[in-house]
């Protein structure tokens, strides 16, 4: 039951004043993610940092954490977006 550490960027776009999340980009170690959300941040209207731990055999999600947020992201991610990023993460391990 050995677990996976992912930490990947999502970007943010305004589409029709809201905020819509971009392609996700992934980070190799903690250290270069929070390094290239600095410089995301420039250019994005919103970048946030996310890390999850998940189960190499089932899947299974054990951690989710933003680990940073820039521009225009404020508060904390909605259960939609955490049953999104579960989704995707489910399929990346198929």
């Amino acid at each position: 039951m050995a677990s996976d550490e992912t930490f990947f960027l999502q970007p943010f776009t305004t589409h029709r004043k809201r905020l819509v999340p971009g392609q996700r980009v992934l980070a190799r170690t903690k250290h270069h993610a929070l390094d290239d959300v600095e410089r995301l941040a420039r250019t994005a209207e919103g970048v946030a940092v996310i890390y999850f731990t998940a189960d190499d055999d089932t899947g299974e999600v054990s951690a989710l954490a933003a680990l940073a947020r820039h521009g225009a992201i404020t508060g904390r991610i909605r259960g939609t977006d955490q049953v999104a990023l579960r989704t995707s993460i489910h399929a990346k391990a198929d």
